[in-house]
């Protein structure tokens, strides 16, 4: 949750995700926006975005790499994953993942038509 003031009214207002691995949705008080799967990792929230209040949500999907190697490292019965080919080990290294940062809020005068 953050607070926006009144003040930010005639803006076009972004939310920069900063870095991801891999996929991200956004929603800002309940409205979602197209899921955004590279850089820059932004989405446009004007029409989302109110004064007061607002409550912005972010998912995070990434590839499986890392839950891969996580099982490797388990015994085979304590398992949750498979492969038919086994191309994750145990020495397999993990991958950046998830939501890095920094998010940001980007503001910028409209254009006048």
């Amino acid at each position: 949750r953050f607070q926006i003031n009144e003040s930010m009214k005639g803006r076009a207002i972004q939310i920069d995700l900063g870095i991801v691995h891999d996929l991200a949705t956004v929603r800002l008080n309940g409205h979602e926006f197209p899921t955004l799967w590279h850089a820059p990792w932004q989405a446009e929230v004007t029409g989302a975005i109110r004064a007061g209040e607002n409550e912005l949500e972010i998912e995070v999907i990434n590839v499986w790499n890392n839950r891969l190697v996580g099982d490797a490292r388990k015994s085979e019965a304590a398992r949750t994953t498979s492969l038919s080919l086994q191309t994750v080990t145990d020495k397999t290294p993990l991958q950046a993942a998830g939501l890095i940062g920094p998010v940001n809020i980007i503001t910028a005068r409209k254009p006048d038509h």
